[in-house]
């Protein structure tokens, strides 16, 4: 069987696999992963270990001595920083996102505590750009409460215009 495929039927299963300091390690979803399932990754272990090694991430060493440093942007992320600048034809747009999330019954203030959690605990969700072509992760940030907006009773979009 192809390791591509094996990693693909995983990830369709909702399964997450990925190489570290030469093993192989996993997440799933309770449940998930069946008795075949766990012989198939004891069965094609060194081959999705080398499939799933990126030389590149692992040489890529933490400076924890320049973490709040700034640091050059990637050429992606300079392309985004241009196009909001009126210096191109079509410019001054920044790049945007939209998400609607239809949610079971939620605790609102543990959904908020979470993601800050989710802020505090990752660098680049502290991330800033300078207008210079530079970022710089913030050691700290002030924790905005969330913006919710809940829409009841709204019937639901039936593809019909």
């Amino acid at each position: 069987m192809n390791i591509a495929n094996i990693v693909n039927d995983f990830e369709a299963l909702g399964v997450y696999l990925w190489a570290e300091n030469d093993q192989l390690k996993f997440k799933a979803p309770a449940g998930v992963l069946q008795e075949s399932h766990k012989r198939t990754l004891k069965q094609h272990k060194v081959q999705l270990i080398e499939f799933l090694s990126d030389p590149v991430v692992d040489a890529i060493q933490t400076d924890l001595n320049n973490r709040y440093e700034p640091f050059p942007l990637t050429d992606l992320q300079l392309a985004y920083l241009v196009g909001r600048t009126n210096a191109i034809d079509y410019g001054g747009v920044g790049c945007h996102s939209y998400i609607e999330l239809d949610l079971p019954k939620t605790d609102i203030n543990r959904l908020q505590q979470a993601w800050h959690q989710l802020i505090c605990r990752h660098d680049m969700l502290r991330a800033v750009i300078s207008v210079e072509g530079h970022q710089k992760i913030l050691p700290k940030v002030s924790l905005l409460p969330s913006s919710i907006m809940i829409f009841r009773g709204r019937s639901r979009h039936n593809g019909k215009h």
